[in-house]
């Protein structure tokens, strides 16, 4: 095809386009829509994946200690197993120092905790990870401890959390791209119809129908880029203003690397153009077939 049809085909591609503006502007909506929550949800995935990498690595736990119990006395039986690397007392009355802040004018919630009592608890830090879950077990067993809080439970958790927000996440991913599909598929078919007896002349004077297909490829492409290009900046802009200021809270996480971030708008943005090129195809085909 030599550069004059290349720039007449895309030319009426974008006649053709402009012709129908809703249908047009309803496809590119849809598309954007579809691909921003694709490339947002990856991310989502990235970053509790990411936690849960992290809390499973860590080798530190909490142990909650009865009221009636000595604190000193169990962190000095504990310091001594060979499992323990370290030791550390904190106070629940520091605990309650640190909450009266959120609590200001409202003391009768904060004397809610346990009468405005907070058990003390001890920071252990393990000597391997690996055993933490049959450690926390073992000590929940021993009298006068009355919790025990480690990071691998929640990583459990948060696991569990992964799974399903994967299963609702594709369940949604998909309806959003079945009815982006049949909106943009709508859309040609109907375009089609509309441009009827200007497609088959074109036909008669000898134009080869596989430029024609190629014309309404080129539209469904367009139509893609359009929302890809909108997707983009919504996934960046919820990148920077909510998956990035994470790091000002969670500072231990791993952030979401720049290649993460173009990794997800990628995948998503070349999902929706490959939707919006099948479904021109699949809308034109048998038409174009038989014309």
């Amino acid at each position: 095809m030599n550069n004059d049809m290349t720039r007449y085909v895309a030319s009426d591609a974008c006649t053709g386009l402009m012709r129908n503006k809703g249908g047009s502007i309803a496809s590119v909506l849809f598309v954007a829509l579809s691909i921003s929550f694709i490339g947002i949800f990856l991310l989502l995935r990235v970053l509790v994946s990411d936690v849960t990498d992290y809390l499973d690595t860590q080798l530190s736990m909490k142990v909650y200690v009865e009221q009636s119990i000595s604190t000193e006395e169990v962190a000095h039986v504990l310091q001594d197993k060979r499992f323990v690397a370290d030791v550390a007392i904190e106070k629940g009355d520091d605990l309650l120092d640190r909450l009266s802040f959120f609590f200001a004018k409202r003391d009768y919630l904060l004397d809610a905790f346990s009468g405005g009592k907070v058990n003390d608890a001890i920071r252990l830090t393990l000597t391997n990870a690996d055993d933490m879950e049959q450690i926390a077990k073992s000590l929940e067993e021993v009298n006068g401890i009355e919790k025990v809080v480690y990071p691998q439970e929640l990583a459990t958790l948060l696991q569990k959390f992964l799974s399903k927000m994967t299963m609702y996440g594709v369940i949604i991913s998909v309806i959003l791209i079945i009815v982006t599909f049949f909106m943009i598929y709508t859309t040609f078919h109907l375009a089609l119809y509309r441009r009827e007896k200007e497609l088959k002349v074109k036909l008669l004077v000898g134009m080869n129908p596989a430029i024609l297909r190629l014309q309404f490829l080129l539209e469904g492409l367009l139509i893609g880029i359009c929302g890809a290009i909108i997707a983009a900046f919504i996934v960046y802009g919820a990148y920077q203003f909510a998956f990035a200021s994470l790091d000002e809270f969670l500072p231990f996480i791993s952030a979401i690397t720049t290649s993460d971030l173009w990794n997800c708008i990628g995948l998503a943005v070349l999902g929706g153009l490959v939707m919006c090129v099948c479904a021109s195809y699949l809308a034109t085909r048998k038409w174009i077939r038989h014309a």
